[in-house]
């Protein structure tokens, strides 16, 4: 049988007894006939176990029996039966009762059993050898009744109750047997009655760690045994290592003996084993006595919702890469289903079989990152995708759906850390690469700038003349000329009138200046209201109209008067003239007019002056409005490192709803590894001088015969880093700006942000084991990468990555990140492409897919680490691949029996 997704969780009952037990026989039913029809249909009823093991006292007998029902048709849900034999050896504990011992055999040497193992088993009664067979059994019963006449059926159970073996015998009987190597599991009960623990004298303590060692399982349901065993316990694991010959993984069964028994442990404490439904799939806990088997009610499966890839489909034979060097003129071949485990999947195969065209095209069609124009994106390859245990969706290709996962491409770390700035992918990583410049601040700085800009542009106007229009010293100096010549014309005679004349045309020309200005208030009023009155409809929300009627009534009756106040002064100067005309003989229009000009020109002349006097005012304010920018800057820069830190921080704490494992993983991938993180302001000062020079006129610094060029140009500036970047602005751009070897824009220089970025930023900044990165090795920059990846994303979207071992050092490998997936995988998908052999095997892949090139046809075959056909193509395929596999049979200081 096969089982392609690889190892999953499944219930197994380890421990279960059938009608005709040799002890304890409680099965209802009035016949052996009607026992078993009974026992078929209460194992028929039970949904959920995948395997049993069919257990009997120093015997098969209820196994085959089992067997035959099952190969008939009957109890077809279970996937595997296997044969396990309870024996009883000496000494007895504490309770006087023979201690209990299991061995579980493969259903492959069933038939070698009796030669190998029954046969093997000896033991003597008043000088009489009896071997663990049937016959003998039932002529041990017979004698130790001395009643040779004894029903065969009562003398065989009684044989059995009477026949003993030591540990030593049982050890020795194995160890012999060629035929049984590898194929059989022992265990021993933990309880105090019948198990091993029962053996508490001191004398007896040296035995009980034999027997501990000699076990490959304890049976046992009590959580205290569980971790004892994992060395979690009152001993670390190196003691119970010491004194077991190992870590020991605890199985439960229901050791039925009534109907109403089968499969129902006590509290629920079924035993759950990762692995396939096979007898290789149950030493695999053996290896890995942790993260291969539970005892609990629950799927372990279900303890944690994770998304993940649960199958690639290929509806026909697909050609989707431009031929190339890279690919060659491949295809997939067509494949209904290549299921996908839902933790931690290896791609392996041979130079050229495809095992990264298949990840690498999941990325391309659904990584979110650019569809690349050479590869062809057709719905005839489809992937499912479960957003948990119970709900899928099938995508095609073609649809251009982002699925949520993260895609590390083959040599892509060594990219990241080699090209472009490493701080921007870090922030990527950290969730920060929006952290840009603040654009509120950035328009504050282009405010800052156009207020001095637009100020210092006014008083750069000229006329036609090319004459400055808003000198100030001008100005006066024209008003002194004019009110001279007013004087001019003034006599004692004509003092009086004309004063009074030249003051309603002051007064005149004051009017029509405030009506005016009241006039433009007023459209700009109007137009307020209307906009205001847009925005509001645009809400949606019911909001009163914004109206100025009562502004703007005030404005029409201010109007009103500033006509009538017109309108009287132009009266009283018509009376002037009148008056004039009767004391002046000359030509008094000609007075008048020159009087009226005069005065009409000085005061424009007074209103230009007051206009220049406010607008110096502006200038001023807004020349000292650009001492804000390097504070602006500076504290752009401090929110920038504050997010960044604050972010780094968040990672290392982790979530509140982390349980304590996951803080264990976190720990393992970033303090564990001396990774930390400090955000920092850089400035690059050969970038900064490089742009400066652009903007200066470097005749001005020719180098002399002490000092070179690009030593006067720093000189003169003084700029090293951004605390006196930010002095500069603060007291020697101004000048700068005006000097004489200005020869272009040295202001975007300094404020213009696209150029600033390249020069004056903030970035993450990491250090390995106290190192800066610019002195670690590629190989080491890719483990900091590689964490830095894990850390930001640990448990959610599923991780896919494409040979590992291209971009990260194998001591890491072989000593972190085989520990870190085999962390990680509980709470994320983890599908790597590798050929390296300690990623597959000792990280306890769940699934291998091993990839093939049939004359360009490519195609994927999948199963676990324990699927004879899987795993040796591991073997064959992967560099070292025996020698991973011995290292992890050797995991806990022993090997496999």
């Amino acid at each position: 049988m096969n089982f392609p997704t690889g190892s999953e969780w499944r219930k197994w009952n380890l421990h279960i007894h059938t009608p005709g037990t040799a002890m304890n026989d409680q099965f209802a039913g009035a016949t052996d006939a009607e026992k078993w029809e009974k026992y078929l249909v209460k194992l028929e009823a039970v949904p959920d176990v995948a395997v049993l093991g069919v257990t009997d006292y120093f015997s098969i007998a209820g196994y085959q029996k089992l067997k035959e029902f099952k190969d008939a048709g009957r109890i077809p849900q279970f996937l595997l039966l296997l044969p396990n034999v309870e024996l009883r050896i000496v000494p007895a504990t504490g309770a006087a009762h023979a201690i209990n011992l299991h061995v579980v055999f493969s259903p492959d040497v069933v038939g070698q059993l009796d030669s190998h193992f029954f046969q093997a088993l000896t033991f003597s009664y008043q000088g009489n050898p009896y071997r663990c067979t049937r016959a003998d059994l039932v002529q041990l019963g017979r004698a130790f009744a001395h009643d040779n006449q004894k029903e065969e059926g009562a003398a065989y159970r009684e044989g059995v109750n009477q026949f003993k073996v030591s540990y030593e015998q049982l050890r020795d009987v194995l160890a012999k047997s060629q035929k049984l190597q590898g194929k059989f599991l022992i265990a021993v009960p933990n309880g105090s009655n019948d198990g091993n623990s029962g053996l508490q004298d001191a004398s007896l303590a040296a035995l009980r760690q034999e027997i501990y060692r000699l076990a490959h399982l304890i049976f046992s349901g009590n959580p205290n045994d569980t971790r004892y065993f994992l060395g979690e316990g009152v001993d670390t694991p190196e003691q119970v290592m010491a004194k077991c010959g190992g870590l020991k993984p605890c199985v439960v069964g229901c050791d039925a003996h009534t109907l109403e028994q089968v499969c129902v442990p006590a509290q629920n404490r079924f035993t759950w084993i990762k692995a396939d439904p096979t007898f290789e799939g149950l030493r695999q806990i053996f290896f890995e006595p942790k993260e291969r088997v539970r005892i609990q009610s629950e799927n372990p499966a279900r303890e944690f919702t994770k998304p993940y890839f649960s199958g690639v489909t290929f509806k026909k034979d697909l050609v989707v890469f431009t031929p190339d060097e890279k690919y060659g003129n491949t295809r997939f071949g067509v494949c209904p289903l290549l299921p996908l485990n839902a933790d931690m999947v290896c791609i392996v195969g041979g130079r050229g079989t495809g095992k990264s065209c298949l990840v690498d095209y999941l990325g391309c069609a659904f990584g979110g990152l650019g569809r690349k124009p050479d590869v062809t994106y057709t719905d005839d390859f489809v992937v499912r995708f479960n957003k948990d245990l119970a709900n899928v969706d099938a995508h095609g290709a073609a649809a251009a759906t982002t699925l949520p996962f993260v895609y590390i491409g083959q040599n892509e770390v060594k990219g990241k850390i080699t090209q472009g700035r490493v701080g921007d992918e870090i922030k990527r990583m950290l969730g920060l690469e929006e952290l840009a410049f603040d654009l509120t601040v950035e328009t504050r700085i282009s405010e800052v700038l156009g207020d001095v800009s637009g100020a210092e542009s006014f008083f750069q106007q000229k006329n036609e003349k090319g004459e400055a229009i808003y000198d100030r010293e001008a100005v006066e100096g024209q008003i002194a000329r004019y009110e001279s010549l007013l004087a001019s014309i003034t006599t004692e005679q004509n003092r009086e009138k004309l004063q009074q004349f030249t003051s309603n045309v002051q007064k005149l020309a004051a009017l029509r200046e405030r009506d005016r200005l009241l006039k433009e208030f007023r459209v700009e009023l109007v137009a307020s209201a209307e906009r205001l009155n847009a925005l509001i409809a645009g809400t949606g929300v019911e909001i009163p109209p914004v109206n100025f009627d009562v502004q703007i009534a005030a404005i029409d009756r201010g109007i009103e008067d500033i006509v009538a106040a017109i309108a009287k002064c132009e009266e009283e100067n018509r009376q002037t003239r009148e008056d004039f005309a009767k004391i002046y003989s000359g030509d008094l229009s000609g007075l008048l007019e020159n009087a009226e000009s005069y005065r009409n020109t000085i005061e424009k002349l007074k209103l230009r002056l007051a206009e220049i006097e406010r607008r110096r005012e502006a200038l001023a304010k807004a020349i000292a409005a650009l001492a804000e920018i390097p504070v602006l800057l500076d504290g752009e820069l401090t929110r920038q490192r504050t997010a960044i830190e604050k972010t780094w921080a968040a990672v290392q704490a982790g979530r509140p709803d982390w349980n304590d494992e996951q803080r264990a993983l976190m720990k393992k991938i970033l303090a564990d590894r001396q990774i930390k993180l400090e955000a920092k302001v850089v400035f690059k000062s050969a970038v900064f001088y490089e742009k400066l020079k652009g903007a200066i006129n470097l005749r001005y610094f020719r180098a002399s015969a002490s000092e070179s060029a690009d030593a006067k140009v720093r000189a003169e500036f003084g700029i090293t880093d951004h605390p006196s970047f930010s002095e500069f602005l603060r007291t020697g751009l101004r000048a700068a700006l005006k000097a004489e070897y200005v020869a272009g824009d040295l202001g975007s220089v300094f404020y213009d942000l696209a150029e600033r970025s390249q020069y004056l930023y903030v970035e993450p900044q990491i250090t390995y084991g106290g190192r800066p990165l610019d002195r670690l090795s590629v190989g080491q920059k890719g483990t900091v990468y590689l964490c830095l990846k894990l850390a930001t994303q640990p448990f959610s979207q599923p991780l896919v990555f494409d040979q590992p071992e291209d971009d990260l050092d194998n001591e890491f490998i072989i000593k972190e990140l085989v520990t870190i997936f085999r962390g990680i995988k509980r709470f994320r998908q983890v599908i790597v492409v590798t050929h390296n052999a300690n990623l597959v095997v000792n990280a306890d892949s769940e699934q291998v897919i091993v990839a093939s090139n049939d004359d360009g046809c490519l195609t994927y075959e999948a199963g676990s680490l324990e699927n004879p056909a899987t795993n040796s193509a591991i073997r064959r395929i992967l560099e070292g691949g025996d020698e991973a596999f011995r290292k992890r049979e050797q995991k806990y200081h022993f090997a496999p029996r």
